[in-house]
């Protein structure tokens, strides 16, 4: 895992590629400040988030950036969000799910193709459901499903495999997708030393892409930057703030 920041950021992001960062912040108001740094200097196009920990009255702002969000209304934990560059033309896409936490949104690109853009998180309890991965994917021609899936097998993950695991791998394999995961660990428990990469992206319709778990941040999950090639050029940035709340949709 490296130590500094290598040439490749994406303020010299590769052509026709879209760059996301995925990152389960176990809790975002504490870190708030570091990760508002952390996309200034980054800036990604979209930034998935998982467990969020945030109340509906509590803010996710950033400049330049349109936030979407579902946060958890039953029990301590979870919330997740998505953020896009407000150049980028998109517009929310719910999709429903009883499962997972996935609040979705629809990229417009300049020759009018569209991708689903999704920010996963699923509890480490309880198995993931071929019908909700069938929902995710079946959204659109081209997908892109980002997050903590908390599923572990030695095709991705070194260390002890799990059911959900076996379940990624099975639909993956069935249905003609692609996993993207860093070659470094992203998940650091903070009481063992059983290290795992539980945050990866799942790809429909693109043959293409980086992966690199970020040291950067604080979380027993590093941030994952993934640039992935949708052969179409993505606009520049622009300086105007949107906040929407997921509940509304």
């Amino acid at each position: 895992m490296a130590e500094a920041k290598s040439a490749n950021t994406f303020n010299s992001q590769r052509h026709n590629c879209l760059t996301v960062v995925s990152w389960n912040a176990g809790g975002i108001k504490p870190k708030y400040n570091h990760f508002k740094y952390f996309a200034q200097e980054w800036k990604p196009d979209v930034i998935a988030i998982q467990e969020t920990h945030l109340n509906p009255g509590d803010k996710l702002k950033l400049v330049n950036y349109t936030t979407y969000r579902t946060d958890s209304l039953t029990h301590r934990g979870g919330g997740t969000a998505l953020l896009i560059r407000n150049s980028i033309d998109h517009y929310p896409n719910p999709i429903a799910s009883d499962s997972f936490e996935n609040p979705t949104i629809a990229i417009i690109l300049p020759n009018s193709q569209q991708i689903t853009v999704s920010s996963i998180y699923r509890p480490p309890r309880g198995f993931i459901s071929k019908d909700e991965l069938s929902r995710i994917f079946s959204s659109n021609n081209n997908c892109i499903a980002v997050g903590d899936f908390n599923a572990k097998r030695r095709a991705w993950s070194l260390g002890r495999r799990n059911q959900n695991g076996n379940i990624i791998n099975d639909y993956i394999c069935n249905n003609n997708l692609i996993l993207l995961a860093p070659p470094e660990f992203t998940h650091f428990p903070h009481n063992s030393n059983n290290r795992s990469t539980l945050d990866f992206v799942v790809l429909k319709n693109f043959s293409s892409g980086d992966a690199t778990s970020l040291n950067e941040l604080c979380s027993d999950h590093n941030p994952v930057s993934f640039e992935i090639d949708i052969n179409a050029s993505i606009p520049a940035i622009t300086k105007t703030l949107k906040t929407t709340n997921w509940m509304k949709f």
